[in-house]
């Protein structure tokens, strides 16, 4: 499961394509995902490069995240400041190494914002203490085989009446639903909306044809249904496409594209390379 980490007392978000455990330093946000905004790569090393991208967050869904070049552009793309900064893609071996320099990384936030008495003497014992186990932040990752997983995932969102509804009149058992307000763990955010997803029991190392169209074999006889929900609620497909290999590739057949022309919804797909 893919998702976000947020280090408790440190206003950065860090993106893994494969989540830890759980700790006590850290938040976990499962499902979240950091989309790179088309305008972030412009210009990098031209005069107008802001001094660090802007994290937003989708006011229609709580896991996606966007970074914007400027912050100015946030609203009328219809998300919202985060107030945090973004700390790149870990694979899980970089975060277990990056998880060791944590008393560090907090005893250097102290020294550059903590100006109360004394606050110097502690953040210096905290690294101190941390000498013998912090390893450097910058690490090269383990080699490890490529894999290329996908998913497809149908989504309906909102203020969801009766969630038990959507399972009866679709026949389907949902993979994930929640409650606005509900949480994830002690320390996570309640979600915003109410959730029902489903995801087709498809090993994710198939094609994201396979995917797709065994999505779309489980809710075609359900399209009206489905289009009705629209009119209150939100429905997409959620596709994914998670990869350790920055020089390939995937397609997509015609035949798979039927879903979203059915049901009057936008074909796109979360690309992460980790």
């Amino acid at each position: 499961m893919h998702g976000v980490v947020k280090i408790h007392g440190l206003d950065t978000i860090y993106y893994l394509p494969e989540l830890p455990d759980e700790g006590s330093d850290w938040e976990i946000e499962e499902g979240a995902w950091v989309e790179v905004g088309p305008d972030v790569d412009d210009n990098p090393n031209g005069s107008d490069r802001p001094a660090s991208w802007t994290l937003a967050i989708s006011k229609d869904d709580p896991k996606h995240y966007r970074l914007f070049k400027y912050p100015e552009g946030v609203e009328n793309a219809g998300f919202e400041l985060t107030g945090r900064s973004y700390g790149g893609i870990y694979s899980r071996s970089m975060w277990e190494r990056l998880a060791e320099a944590i008393p560090s990384m907090r005893a250097f936030e102290a020294i550059g914002g903590n100006d109360r008495p004394g606050a110097m003497d502690e953040a210096m014992r905290y690294i101190r203490g941390a000498r013998l186990t912090s390893v450097p932040l910058v690490t090269s990752p383990e080699p490890e085989p490529c894999y290329f997983h996908f998913s497809a995932t149908l989504r309906v969102f909102g203020v969801i009446p009766n969630l038990d509804e959507i399972t009866k009149t679709l026949g389907l058992t949902p993979t994930d639903t929640h409650r606005r307000g509900d949480r994830k763990g002690p320390r996570s955010h309640g979600f915003e909306h109410d959730m029902w997803s489903y995801t087709p029991p498809v090993p994710e190392d198939r094609p994201l044809d396979v995917h797709i169209q065994t999505l779309w074999t489980h809710i075609q006889p359900h399209r009206m249904y489905l289009m009705q929900l629209k009119e209150r609620l939100t429905v997409d497909v959620f596709c994914g496409y998670r990869s350790n290999s920055g020089i390939a590739g995937f397609e997509v057949s015609h035949h798979s594209l039927e879903l979203f022309r059915q049901l009057e919804i936008p074909f796109g797909v979360s690309v992460i390379i980790a």
